[in-house]
């Protein structure tokens, strides 16, 4: 009888010292993983906090790295092409009055000068009319009455005549440019340029530069066979030769608002003058770019 409970004394003290064993090692494992969940934990954590840090570093400097490659790349490529067409740009006086556009020459200056370049602007537009097989024919250019006509005795009679000078010499650059660009195609101004009115100054994204835009109405003839040459004469620079035999690189920035094609009304002297086939007309409505310098904003009148 003694036996049988010394059995199962035995047996549960077996099954408790099993229990136990099991138990000390499950919270040793327990305890461990918790350790180790713990660890993760404490790494995800400053993975998170260290992540956008990292990040945020290097996406900045690859920001900056594209910003200045923009800068370098497209607005300073921008600028550096305007300030070229820019080169002999619309404010400043004829070249051999060697006067800086601040200040004004003598008012007989500027006018010799004026007419001199007149009459090698209708030579040499007839020269490269000519090397297109169109000849008689002479580009229609602005006529105003000479400046040295004007009275100059009050402050305000000065001060209109130095506007004017302005004026007029700004309108002769564009004329000069059209009347060269469309000749070197074959076409001509079947009348003077129209216009000249301001549009005010519009911002550019080039260094804080500006455009004074300066609305016309061009209306040059050519012959249909041209007509395509005629519509993209004004696309960019090209180099012709003047009649001394240097070069001259020609641009205007100018934007073309609309474009109208039309045959001329038949005459005695148009079938006279045009056996073969007369011209057609083309009219440009244009907005022209007058590139402003941020220093040279100082200087206007």
């Amino acid at each position: 009888m003694k036996s049988k409970y010394l059995f199962w004394i035995l047996l549960a003290l077996l099954v408790a010292t099993l229990a136990l064993i099991y138990f000390l090692r499950v919270k040793e494992t327990a305890a461990k993983l918790q350790e180790h969940v713990a660890l993760l934990d404490t790494l995800t954590q400053s993975a998170r906090s260290k992540a956008p840090a990292a990040v945020g570093r290097e996406q900045l400097a690859t920001m900056i790295e594209m910003q200045k490659k923009v800068k370098t790349d497209v607005l300073e490529r921008l600028h550096a092409s305007f300030a070229r067409r820019d080169s002999d740009n619309l404010d400043m006086w004829f070249f051999d009055l060697k006067t800086p556009w601040k200040t004004w020459p003598k008012v007989e200056d500027f006018q010799r000068q004026y007419d001199l370049a007149v009459d090698r602007l209708i030579r040499e537009a007839r020269a490269y009319l000519g090397e297109q097989g169109v000849r008689n024919v002479s580009p229609q250019l602005i006529s105003h009455e000479p400046l040295t006509r004007m009275p100059k005795e009050t402050a305000e009679q000065r001060r209109k005549l130095k506007a004017e000078m302005r004026r007029r010499q700004k309108e002769f650059w564009v004329q000069d440019r059209l009347v060269r660009l469309f000749a070197r195609v074959g076409a001509w101004l079947s009348q003077p340029i129209k216009g000249g009115e301001s549009m005010g100054v519009a911002a550019a994204g080039t260094s804080g530069a500006a455009f004074e835009r300066i609305r016309y109405e061009v209306r040059v003839q050519v012959k249909g066979d041209r007509i395509l040459d005629a519509l993209h004469a004004l696309d960019g620079p090209v180099t012709l030769h003047g009649e001394d035999g240097g070069l001259l690189v020609v641009a205007l920035s100018a934007i073309i608002d609309n474009i109208a094609i039309r045959n001329l009304d038949l005459t005695y002297e148009l079938t006279n003058t045009w056996m073969d086939e007369p011209p057609v007309e083309v009219v440009f409505h244009l907005t022209v770019l007058d590139y402003i310098r941020p220093q040279r904003r100082k200087d206007a009148p």
